[in-house]
């Protein structure tokens, strides 16, 4: 008779690491979609990263896994949604002044009856004037075809994010559109200085 084999032990093959939240389906651009309906509905005063948590089924800590920052990391990434987008590439031979009111407009219209994401945005472009990386790129090459110097290009950069806080802050509120149009045909406010 064969003596019997005792079959050696194996180690557990370890399972992949997920990613927190994946399972949930989460994602950042997911995330902050909902977060920007849970605030432009409660206003500032009522958003949370527990209620947003909540709203989505999931727990907080599965927000926290993708903003480390919390409830202002939240926020940052609803202001940089919300200016996603508005740029297009700067076409050759094109009017510098025609490409910024096109942009303005733009800018207008997302924002258009959404007070609450409005607010929210002048308040991150004022303290992050490259919020969105792709909108800062683009007005400095639109102020540089303009022909403003290198030496004024930060500052007049400055006053030109200036103007769009501004214009959103005059003309978000407002209920219809060509009142918008019309505004955002009237910035820039005359020639860019130089």
């Amino acid at each position: 008779m064969a003596p019997l084999r005792i079959p050696k032990k194996t180690k557990p093959v370890p399972k992949p690491k997920r990613k927190p939240g994946t399972r949930a389906g989460l994602t950042k651009p997911r995330i902050a979609a909902a977060a920007a309906k849970l605030f432009e509905t409660g206003g500032p005063g009522e958003f949370s990263v527990r209620k947003l948590a909540s709203a989505m089924g999931v727990g907080p800590t599965s927000i926290h896994a993708h903003f480390k920052g919390g409830t202002e990391a939240v926020l940052e990434a609803v202001a940089a949604q919300a200016l996603s987008g508005m740029t297009r590439p700067f076409k050759p031979k094109e009017e510098p002044t025609e490409y910024l009111r096109e942009l303005f407009l733009k800018i207008l219209q997302s924002l258009h009856a959404r007070h609450e994401i409005a607010r929210l945005v002048v308040l991150r472009l004022s303290s992050n004037p490259i919020l969105d990386p792709l909108l800062a790129e683009r007005l400095l090459l639109t102020l540089t075809a303009l022909g403003v110097p290198k030496d004024a290009l930060p500052n007049t950069f400055q006053r030109s994010i200036g103007a769009i806080l501004e214009m959103i802050l005059m003309v978000s509120a407002r209920s219809k559109p060509t009142e918008q149009k019309s505004l955002s045909t009237s910035f820039p406010p005359g020639p860019m200085p130089k």
